[in-house]
């Protein structure tokens, strides 16, 4: 067992192991167009895109003497254009928002359908999984779709810079309540899924005080809805005066680190900043994410083995390249193009 680069034979035995991990499905067309190809090739080619996706359409209508009429709901968005950049009128009767919600659903499960020829649509489906917000929860459709764009557009990208967007993100703040954490009424709701689920993982040794100082330094930040009494976009903004200016210091598990206090409009930025620092300073985090990307993409199981010969050293391989624009396109790299990767052990088993 061992993440050192694959030399055994590479035919369409191989060929369709890796394109069922990386793809939703193998057509006869993805056998052709990769038949010839070595390991290399295809690996490069499955992980080099661009995002190109166009957004999601008014596709909807509603009936209007027997006909569907799309003027009666959403009018300001004409049939057949995106509703992405268009708020919503709160007087509308009735609110489009769900009509868009399940628009973006369709859409979604449209771009996994006709998938291209690379790992974007899993990767999406993986970081959305790890990363969960629900179009439910948040309510709101446009920042429903603006977050599965983030991981669209960062799904191979630098770990920690990611973590940075998806904190501040519209999406986020509503479904795990930051929008209502501040200095009068501290919300540790995602404080603790930072900690436990984004980056940590439960039982590495953080404290529940630990997640009570994260929340401080989270405060302040919230969600515009209106502009002068205009509707618009959802964006965050960071409210100074709601945020915890005080300091927030960490137990033994961070070294005992303080966060100093900021003031003004980029205190909640910097603090977020020097939270995120503190936690990538543990090599936990390494870990825990390389587990999930092994879970999904190779085997469901991990034993004292596979975290010794192929965590470790992935997870030394995502620290190595901490600053890496690509940081996750070379940790997939390196898992896909592995020895273990094509073992015995791993194919035709369950993952996720």
């Amino acid at each position: 067992m061992s993440l050192a680069p694959y030399s055994g034979p590479f035919g369409r035995p191989e060929l369709i192991h890796l394109l069922r991990r990386t793809l939703f499905g193998v057509s006869p067309g993805d056998l052709s167009h990769f038949d010839g190809m070595s390991l290399t090739q295809v690996v490069n080619e499955l992980l080099t895109f661009t995002n190109t996706t166009t957004p999601p359409l008014k596709t909807y209508a509603l009936p209007v003497g027997g006909q569907p009429d799309p003027t009666a709901v959403d009018p300001d968005v004409p049939f057949g254009t995106t509703w992405t950049t268009v708020p919503i009128d709160p007087n509308l009767n009735p609110n489009p928002s769900g009509f868009r919600r399940q628009s973006f659903m369709s859409w979604w499960a449209g771009n996994m359908l006709q998938q291209e020829r690379n790992i974007r649509e899993k990767l999406v489906l993986c970081w959305h999984t790890n990363l969960a917000t629900q179009a439910s929860t948040v309510q709101v459709a446009e920042p429903v779709y603006q977050m599965n764009q983030l991981l669209r557009d960062n799904c191979l990208g630098n770990y920690r810079q990611l973590m940075y967007d998806v904190s501040v993100s519209p999406a986020m703040l509503i479904y795990l309540n930051g929008y209502l954490n501040n200095v009068f009424a501290p919300d540790e709701n995602y404080a603790r899924e930072l900690m436990e689920l984004f980056t940590l993982g439960e039982g590495s040794g953080y404290t529940e005080d630990d997640v009570q100082a994260a929340a401080r330094v989270l405060t302040g930040w919230s969600i515009q809805f209106q502009n002068n009494g205009v509707p618009i976009i959802p964006q965050t903004t960071f409210i100074p005066f709601l945020h915890d200016t005080t300091d927030k210091t960490f137990s033994p598990f961070f070294n005992n680190a303080t966060i100093t206090g900021q003031t003004g409009a980029n205190a909640g930025a910097t603090e977020l900043n020097a939270l995120l620092d503190m936690i990538f300073q543990n090599e936990e985090v390494s870990r825990h994410i390389c587990r999930k990307l092994y879970r999904f993409f190779v085997h469901g199981g991990i034993d004292a083995a596979v975290e010794a010969d192929i965590i470790e050293p992935l997870a030394q391989v995502f620290r190595d390249n901490a600053t890496a624009p690509d940081q996750l396109r070379i940790v997939m790299e390196t898992l896909l193009l592995s020895e273990h990767f094509f073992s015995n052990d791993v194919r035709a088993c369950m993952v996720g």
